[in-house]
């Protein structure tokens, strides 16, 4: 999926007045400390070389994970909230599109939307795809961002679900437009990611937070890709407040027709 859409939707939306909370990176992992059997990892991965070859394991399997999206369709079913400045509900709905790539462009249709402050289904007018732009955002860890972009720092090993993962730190470097902070872990014998939590490392003009977390694991198709993203924001300016969530389930992998 073109994770930048959830950042391109929050500052649109709000018209920059908007963007996160910092629930999301609080709530990234329910992590434990790494167990015993994960010793010989820590220790691999603390000599740089290891470090690095692990990096690129990841890059490499990001440009996957991204390739069979961009080769495939699948549906995402995306919940939006906003909240003005008393904490209420301005904005609760479900949204379902189907997604593709032709020629590598991506494209939206519409085939469902929910108003779930009035239980009223949306049905759209006529069948209409839209296009997507290229994204503009360099995230860390793909074979897109350019040399430098990104510092990268071991952390550790955490237990999630049972499995021993790696924890990687990475902090962007100069210029810090359209990049992100944060943490993303993936698995030590296969470089694929699991989880990704980060904040926008400079905000834009009236926007107090912004962050994404993205989840990933088995799809449909038979492989990794991205399951869940939850995109959360606040800002304002004088006595306009908004604070939004988005939430976004993405299933149905398939090739394209």
């Amino acid at each position: 999926m073109r994770l930048s859409r959830w950042i391109t939707f929050g500052c649109v939306a709000l018209l920059g007045a908007c963007q996160l909370s910092d629930s999301i990176t609080r709530r990234a992992l329910a992590a434990e400390p790494a167990t015993a059997s994960s010793s010989n990892t820590v220790n691999r991965f603390a000599n740089p070389a290891e470090f690095e070859r692990l990096c690129q394991s990841v890059r490499e399997r990001n440009s996957e994970i991204d390739a069979r999206s961009k080769a495939g369709t699948h549906l995402e079913t995306s919940t939006n909230q906003e909240f003005d400045k008393k904490n209420v509900a301005t904005l609760h709905e479900q949204v379902t599109e189907r997604v593709r790539f032709p020629g590598g462009v991506e494209h939206r249709l519409l085939t469902k939307k929910v108003n779930l402050l009035t239980n009223q289904v949306i049905t759209p007018a006529s069948v209409r795809e839209e296009k997507r732009p290229p994204a503009t955002i360099e995230f860390p860890l793909t074979k897109n961002e350019s040399a430098g972009a990104y510092q990268y720092k071991f952390v550790g090993m955490e237990s999630v679900a049972g499995r021993d993962l790696v924890k990687i730190q990475f902090e962007p470097t100069a210029p810090l437009d359209n990049k992100f902070r944060g943490h993303v872990w993936v698995d030590p014998a296969t470089g694929e990611p699991v989880h990704f939590a980060g904040a926008w490392a400079k905000l834009p003009a009236f926007v107090h937070e912004m962050t994404m977390s993205l989840e990933w694991g088995p799809s449909e198709n038979g492989h990794t890709q991205c399951r869940r993203s939850v995109v959360a924001g606040s800002g304002g300016v004088a006595f306009i407040f908004k604070r939004y969530r988005i939430e976004t389930v993405l299933s149905g992998y398939q090739p394209a027709p």
